[in-house]
């Protein structure tokens, strides 16, 4: 690592910095110009000089993890491919600074051996034809970790010759009908420089293109997903999981499908494969990912993650996304009940009777359909064992998500299951503790159960980040008075009721607590004082005037006790307890006049 940190290389004429690599731009500068990335979170030059690589661990995830997909997916009739895009570390190697020596083994390596020799030839990993493109063209520009479209073309001319060897002939894109235009390019490494440097790419243009384009959920990199109608129906079908590599492959590869299923991430939805009912299904990974194995689940699917993240999108963005879901034809999206449940939930409005039930019929492994069917079950309060059920599912599905799991403990807290409900908060929270209302939540649920202490433990770590909620304040308040400790119980309620001006509630909790504990009458009657300013109801108000009363007869004043006794009888006529009271005072007052004892 010395000899790293005393490298000095600058940039050379054919670009406007000579700002020198940083560990906190993630950037390396290599010969000629050419800039890599660096001191990312996988670690791609530790990779290629083979420090860092897989450990028992990951190479058997990596196994298990291509033999069940393979499995999977010839289940469903289908061919499984494999394709790794090479890091542009190593098809540019001459261009490294001398000093980073590529290791012979490296994840891809271990991989395509723990697979054996008959399914690691399947795997297609274009590194030598994409190297000896280099003679033909730009594979990679100087200013971008990923291929340019002539990189891209290659990669894909290896894909559809694996494609053959299955057994399926693509309708290839042939180098007549494409041109390639030489563009300035700033890229993902260009942009780290101040200003930002540009250079030349390769971008592809394809002549009398017959892929289109027809739904985008627009949502950014993990989650998105694009569905591209060829002219002719008569190509296969394929389903693609990828990453940005990916997303250069598209060009092509649209030409050769009749449609073509790209979803963003490295997680296979087997909903949507089943729901497409591809010939292929395609697993795209760009190399230096190859150190974090993706994991599979049977019931995994990126519904929940297009619902967290819708609120991302920009105005205009939401607005085509609801556009083109209501305009979608079913064929082309089939999952289109599921993001049209999602997109009423975004906007906070109810799921519509028939589309429950379509969710039901028709969607009945999706686990964001069984949260937002519990979610609307519980909002009509009329069958809260069902949308348990629903909640509980989603939460068999998908353990970490922790909306699920706050839905089911919402659900449970209205069935009266205050232990079970804070088992499923305090794992929400532990799953996403970004979300300070949930450590409300989670304090109620401990004040139900009688858990005081813990509970005040809970809203003052709340209250350290919003010393603004009157309803924490009202609820530790609570606390402190279930615990017998007036003071604190009262200076709770004094911050609750700061923290909302109009909130009568916690001024009332105040003055009750004065008159039973009998003590402070005096902030009592403040507190009442905040309440007849407030409050013009007559029969509210004779209450108020009631209180009034008893503080002042703690605080020894009967004078002004009757005065405020008489007040709330004017108020509120039939009022027994207030008739009774001021007769009660008023006795008392004649006894004292006339020197009688009370008996």
């Amino acid at each position: 690592m010395a000899k790293r940190a005393n490298l000095e290389v600058f940039m050379n004429d054919e670009f406007v910095s000579t700002s020198r690599a940083d560990k906190s731009k993630k950037y390396l500068l290599g010969k000629n110009g050419w800039i890599f990335l660096d001191h990312d979170s996988n670690r791609v030059i530790d990779q290629i000089t083979g420090r860092h690589v897989l450990d028992s661990r990951g190479i058997e995830s990596w196994r298990s993890l291509i033999a069940e997909r393979d499995a999977y997916v010839a289940s469903t009739g289908a061919q499984h491919l494999m394709f790794v895009a090479p890091n542009k570390e190593l098809v540019y190697s001459e261009q490294l600074p001398d000093w980073v020596e590529i290791a012979e083994q490296r994840p891809i390596h271990q991989i395509m051996a723990a697979l054996g020799p008959s399914r690691a030839s399947k795997v297609i990993y274009p590194l030598d034809e994409i190297r000896a493109g280099k003679a033909h063209g730009l594979t990679y520009p100087k200013t971008d970790t990923h291929w340019s479209g002539f990189g891209a073309y290659i990669g894909y001319l290896a894909f559809c010759n694996a494609l053959s060897d299955c057994g399926i002939e693509p309708l290839r894109v042939e180098g007549s009908r494409l041109s390639f235009e030489e563009v300035p390019y700033v890229g993902d490494l260009g942009i780290k420089f101040e200003p930002p440097v540009s250079a030349p790419t390769l971008s592809a243009r394809i002549e009398h293109a017959a892929g289109k384009l027809d739904f985008d959920n627009r949502i950014p990199n993990r989650g998105r997903i694009r569905v591209f109608v060829n002219k002719d129906a008569t190509l296969p079908r394929c389903v693609m999981f990828g990453d940005s590599f990916g997303g250069n492959l598209l060009p092509f590869l649209k030409e050769s499908f009749s449609t073509l299923v790209y979803v963003y991430g490295k997680t296979f939805d087997r909903e949507l494969i089943e729901a497409y009912r591809p010939d292929v299904v395609l697993s795209e990974f760009v190399e230096r990912f190859l150190i974090d194995p993706p994991v599979d689940t049977p019931t995994f699917s990126y519904a929940s993650v297009v619902r967290t993240k819708l609120k991302l999108l920009s105005k205009d963005d939401l607005a085509h996304v609801k556009s083109q879901t209501g305009s979608v034809d079913l064929d082309l999206f089939p999952v289109r009940p599921v993001y049209d449940a999602i997109l009423s939930a975004h906007e906070g409005k109810s799921i519509r009777p028939a589309l429950i039930a379509d969710l039901k019929k028709h969607h009945p492994n999706n686990p964001e359909a069984h949260h937002m069917i519990s979610v609307e079950l519980a909002r009509l309060g009329e069958r809260l064992d069902e949308a348990r059920l629903f909640a509980e599912r989603a939460v068999k599905a998908e353990p970490w998500n922790a909306r699920a799991r706050h839905q089911l403990a919402l659900t449970l807290m209205r069935l009266e299951r205050a232990d079970k409900a804070e088992v499923e908060l305090r794992k929400a929270i532990e799953l996403d503790a970004g979300v300070d209302w949930w450590n409300y939540q989670l304090a109620q649920v401990l004040y139900r159960q009688q858990k005081y202490a813990p509970c005040i433990d809970c809203i003052k770590e709340y209250l350290d980040r919003r010393p603004d909620s009157s309803d924490a304040w009202q609820l530790l308040g609570r606390c402190y008075e279930a615990l017998n400790d007036t003071e604190e119980a009262a200076e709770a309620f004094v911050h609750a009721a700061d923290a909302k001006p109009d909130w009568t509630w916690p001024l009332l909790k105040l003055a009750n607590l004065r008159v039973h504990s009998k003590t402070n009458p005096e902030q009592g009657l403040v507190a009442t004082d905040r309440l007849l300013e407030t409050l013009f109801h007559a029969r509210q108000r004779a209450e108020v005037y009631i209180l009034r009363s008893q503080l002042h007869e703690i605080n020894g004043s009967r004078e002004k006790a009757i005065e405020a006794a008489l007040r709330s009888t004017e108020l509120a006529p039939d009022w027994e307890w207030a008739s009774k009271t001021l007769a009660r005072l008023r006795a008392q007052e004649t006894r004292q006049t006339s020197g009688v004892k009370p008996e």
